[in-house]
């Protein structure tokens, strides 16, 4: 793989947990993002944090654009 890859995992998120993103993370070169409580994040579920977009896309935009994962 030749193109930068940015690893999301969530702390409720059931169907990726964040142990099984760190195992991809070791398959692919790739930064890893696991949003814990109080990262500004309030929807942690696989599914719900599409409410949290007005957070989470500046973030991910930041990332495209610069390389630099969110504090």
């Amino acid at each position: 793989m030749r193109v930068p890859v940015l690893l999301i995992s969530l702390a409720e998120g059931t169907l990726g947990p964040k142990s099984n993103v760190d195992f991809l993370a070791t398959r692919v070169p790739s930064q890893r993002w696991h949003i814990e409580r109080g990262a500004g994040v309030e929807h942690l579920d696989h599914f719900e944090w599409i409410k949290d977009s007005a957070v989470l896309g500046p973030a991910v935009a930041e990332w495209v654009t610069r390389g630099e994962l969110p504090g």
